[in-house]
C-alpha cells in the first residue's frame, strides 16, 4: 500500500537562528550543494567531536527523535549512504540533522599515521553531505509512505528548493519520526491538516495528501 502525504510547516511563533549552530556546518536555503571556504584539515579537526556529540542528549538541546541507517542521497551521481537522522529542540527551535555514518566515529581512524591521512582526506568529503536544517526554513515536507519498502520524506524551502530525499527502512519508522516533528511543534506551531485522522471510537490513521499551512 502506498500512501503520499503533502505537508506545509506552520510555526507562530518566528525563530531568528542564533550562533548555536556553527556556520560551518549549516546548510543554508536548502541547497543540494554546498559552498565552504573551510578547509578539510580543520573540518576534520576541530568539528567531528563537538559536533557528533550535539547529536544526544545535552543541556543545551533536546532529542525528540534518533535513527541510524537512514539513507540519504547527497548528491544525484551517487547511491544513497546510511547515516544517522535526529530531530533536536533547543532555545533557536527544531532542528533537523542527518549525519552520514562514516562521520560518526570521527574522521581519524586508529591505524598509522599515514593511513590516517589517507583517511582524512576520503572522510572530509562527507562534510559536505551532512544536513543541518532549521525547521523554520521548511515550508512543505513530501512523504511517500510504502508499507513493503519503508518511506521517503522530502524537505522544501522557503525558497522551492528541495533537500534530497530520506529514505526510512521498513517499518513505522517515517511515521515515528513525523510524530515527533508534530508533537515539537506544539504550542506555537503545527501540521495542517494534522498528522493523525481521527475515525471510530478513537482510532487514529494516516491519511493521504496532507500539508503544513503557514
Amino acid at each position: 500500500m502506498n500512501w503520499f502525504k503533502r505537508h506545509r510547516l506552520s510555526s507562530g511563533v518566528p525563530v531568528i537562528g542564533g550562533p548555536s549552530t556553527p556556520p560551518s556546518v549549516r546548510r543554508p536555503g536548502l541547497q543540494y550543494k554546498r559552498d565552504t571556504r573551510i578547509s578539510t584539515e580543520d573540518c576534520c579537526r576541530v568539528i567531528p567531536k563537538g559536533y557528533v556529540e550535539s547529536l544526544h542528549q545535552n543541556s543545551k538541546s533536546t532529542l525528540l527523535y534518533g535513527k541510524n541507517n537512514v539513507l540519504v542521497q547527497p548528491v544525484k551521481h551517487l547511491e544513497p549512504m546510511p547515516g544517522y537522522l535526529s530531530l533536536h529542540q533547543n532555545t533557536d527551535g527544531l532542528i533537523i540533522k542527518w549525519t552520514p555514518n562514516q562521520l560518526m566515529n570521527g574522521c581519524y581512524s586508529t591505524s598509522d599515521s599515514s593511513s590516517d591521512s589517507v583517511t582524512s582526506q576520503d572522510k572530509s568529503i562527507y562534510w559536505e553531505y551532512a544536513m543541518n536544517v532549521s525547521v523554520d526554513d521548511i515550508v512543505y515536507l513530501h512523504c511517500h509512505q510504502n508499507t513493503d519498502t519503508g518511506g521517503t520524506i522530502v524537505l522544501v524551502g522557503q525558497d522551492g528548493v528541495q533537500y534530497p530525499p530520506i529514505h526510512f527502512p521498513k517499518g513505522g519508522h517515517l511515521l515515528a519520526c513525523l510524530s515527533c516533528l508534530e508533537n515539537g511543534l506544539l504550542p506555537h506551531g503545527q501540521m495542517d491538516p494534522p498528522l493523525w485522522s481521527q475515525r471510530g471510537r478513537g482510532i487514529k490513521s494516516p491519511f493521504q495528501g496532507k500539508y503544513f499551512q503557514n
